[in-house]
């Protein structure tokens, strides 16, 4: 017996990609409340830092451990959202296929009901 569209399991609904994107979820109004409560050269201080992680020959310095917690949770946000990608990437053929079965199987109901 083959597998229709709807039999196959999700590629996008891994543990993995489950955990990163509750984890972004999670962080995302952590970070807007975490920057708002810093002064404007705070945040630019961390934005810039994020931008330019891992590249700069030595690790960034801040002014307070809130600018050092807003760093964190950016990078691990970042962190998160490359895995979702990754995955998309990676699945963008099943997920393609996929889309093509639901599709087709559609039409074919659409028009064996037109047919009656």
């Amino acid at each position: 017996m083959s597998e229709t569209a709807e039999q196959k399991q999700d590629p996008l609904n891994t543990p993995e990609i489950n955990k990163a994107s509750r984890e972004f979820s999670m962080l995302i109004p952590k970070v807007k409340s975490q920057s708002r409560n810093l002064k404007a050269r705070a945040v630019a201080r961390v934005l810039s830092a994020v931008v330019e992680f891992p590249l700069t020959p030595e690790y960034p310095k801040f002014q307070s451990k809130d600018e050092q917690d807003l760093f964190m949770m950016c990078l691990h946000a970042l962190s998160c959202k490359d895995t979702m990608i990754e995955s998309f990437v990676k699945n963008r053929d099943e997920m393609e296929k996929i889309k093509e079965e639901v599709t087709d199987k559609v039409v074919q109901e659409i028009m064996e009901k037109e047919s009656k």
